[in-house]
């Protein structure tokens, strides 16, 4: 009796001893964001140093979190009441001294980004611009740089896109949803969107629809064949 009652003892402490290990690594682990800096209008301009990382939640709405690997001057625009509740994340990777200047907005007739409208990208693909957003990236010196681009959306097949001004065209760039956001990483800078795809014009209800009946009718008339 007295060893069973150890080996439950034994095994309670063990167990307690990797619950309380599990809980401190995954305190560790998930590090928080930085605090969000609430922007009352639609521009924020100010200073960002090497590796810092900074949220910005405009008008209450729109949130956007920052992060340069070296120091740079910050202009960003942002149409929170056309975009709405968006968190939008982007890195970029300049050299010290540059000036990242991003646009946020809603919609942009020029390039044919209005709700609903159909785009169709360089290699013929067809989608629909439903998430209303999009975002023009620029810097102060034309030399090549990267950013990563992530936006939290509910739809997963969804793909991010650039604007090609000297094509005036849309091309789709290599995107990887994971964890309810879409990202892509790239050295093009100019207007990037997140594009939906294309539905069938068919819709598969009534036609499932029309399938059951077709098969009723011809249960039907079999049944009565073996009723003559």
């Amino acid at each position: 009796m007295k060893n069973h009652t150890k080996k439950i003892f034994m095994a309670t402490v063990l167990s307690l001893i990797f619950l309380s290990t599990f809980l401190a690594v995954d305190m560790i682990s998930a590090k928080p964001g930085p605090p969000d800096e609430d922007v009352p209008g639609n521009q924020y301009r100010g200073k960002m140093g090497a590796g810092e990382s900074k949220s910005f939640r405009f008008r209450n709405r729109f949130r956007m979190q920052l992060k340069t690997n070296a120091s740079a001057d910050v202009d960003i625009e942002c149409d929170a009441e056309e975009v709405g509740e968006r968190n939008f994340q982007l890195e970029v990777n300049t050299s010290a001294g540059q000036k990242v200047s991003v646009k946020v907005d809603g919609s942009n007739t020029e390039v044919n980004l209005e709700n609903g409208n159909q785009i169709q990208t360089r290699n013929q693909n067809r989608y629909r611009y439903r998430e209303k957003f999009m975002v023009n990236v620029s810097l102060n010196e034309t030399q090549p740089e990267q950013a990563k681009l992530t936006l939290e959306t509910e739809e997963e097949k969804t793909t991010w896109a650039y604007y090609d001004e000297v094509a005036g065209e849309w091309v789709e760039s290599a995107s990887e949803y994971v964890n309810g956001a879409i990202t892509t990483v790239t050295d093009h800078f100019s207007v990037w969107t997140v594009l939906s795809p294309e539905e069938s014009e068919i819709d598969a209800y009534p036609l499932m629809i029309g399938i059951i009946g077709i098969g009723i009718v011809g249960l039907i008339m079999k049944y009565r064949k073996k009723l003559h």
